[in-house]
């Protein structure tokens, strides 16, 4: 019964991050890809788990190299009442934020150039 008060909370928050982490990306491998993006949703998740506690959500993160670019795109989809969205909005981005902190950190380590 109680799922069936439960909502997608479909509004997107556009984000874009761009910053020059100064990485050797000729070193970075398909495996290294698929490596950034578990981490980068072992991480995310954690952070989502702290801030939202039982609400259902579902997070996926895709990795890939462009142009000599490292692109990584996050999609993090909510089940909650429609009175959470406002408040849930700045959870997710608090997480989001602190991942990809946590992920610089480790690209920096890895393939600094």
């Amino acid at each position: 019964m109680y799922q069936a008060l439960l909502q997608k909370v479909d509004e997107r928050i556009g984000k874009v991050y761009v910053k020059n982490l100064g990485l050797d990306l000729s070193r970075v491998t398909a495996e290294d890809l698929e490596s950034i993006a578990t981490f980068l949703e072992d991480v995310i998740g954690l952070e989502l788990r702290k801030r939202l506690g039982n609400i259902d959500y579902d997070l996926t993160v895709n990795v890939w190299l462009s142009e000599n670019t490292l692109n990584i795109e996050v999609d993090v989809e909510v089940y909650a009442h429609e009175g959470f969205k406002a408040e849930g909005e700045v959870l997710i981005d608090e997480a989001l934020d602190k991942g990809l902190e946590k992920l610089e950190n480790e690209l920096t380590r890895r393939f600094s150039a």
